[in-house]
């Protein structure tokens, strides 16, 4: 029985460093004991293999660099656009107020323009009202001779404002082809619309 157990701790000893050995190359350790020192296989790369990577490394260090380049003058082209973008907003702005002080403008100028015009239109209708009350005054043959000289268009804004027989008074002195050019405008006048 002393064999046996003999035996035992005879093969346990002898499987007991390979044990620890296969685990710590299992687990990728060097393991120093007893002052040797055990390495295990790794695979190292050859130098062609680091060529290799150092060059794929510093190709990609070469791209990085270059797409930073890039983003820089991105970002520096962005912010060109943006003052261009404010710069276009603030002379849009610009014209919108020009635009608006124009047509303020524009409404004062047709305001003044309309109170002129009223105003001329109001004067030239005391004009008139002053010469149909000197004409419905005068003798009709007297008012006659001046209506020959006046140009038609007055002509026929006095007689507007006059009575009928005033004019017909008036116009049996007046020149017959004139005084028929008359009576063809105050007929279409008349004509009801």
């Amino acid at each position: 029985m002393i064999s046996i157990i003999r035996n035992k701790i005879l093969i346990i000893a002898l499987f007991s460093p390979a044990f620890i050995i296969g685990t710590l190359y299992l687990l990728n350790i060097s393991y120093n004991s007893f002052g040797c020192k055990i390495a295990f296989a790794q695979d190292t790369p050859s130098d062609s293999s680091l060529n290799d990577i150092q060059s794929v490394l510093d190709s990609l260090e070469g791209k990085k660099k270059a797409i930073e380049q890039e983003k820089e003058m991105v970002e520096q082209e962005k912010r060109k656009l943006e003052l261009v973008k404010q710069e276009i907003e603030s002379k849009i702005q610009e014209l919108s107020n020009l635009n608006n002080q124009i047509e303020a403008n524009l409404k004062k100028i047709s305001e003044i323009e309309t109170t002129k015009a009223n105003q001329q239109k109001a004067e030239e209708e005391v004009k008139i009202k002053q010469l149909v009350k000197v004409y419905t005054t005068m003798k009709p043959k007297t008012a006659a001779g001046l209506i020959d000289k006046l140009e038609i268009d007055v002509v026929m804004k006095i007689f507007q404002r006059m009575k009928g027989d005033q004019i017909a008074q008036i116009l049996a002195y007046v020149n017959q082809d004139r005084a028929a050019k008359i009576s063809e405008l105050l007929a279409s006048e008349q004509k009801p619309q």
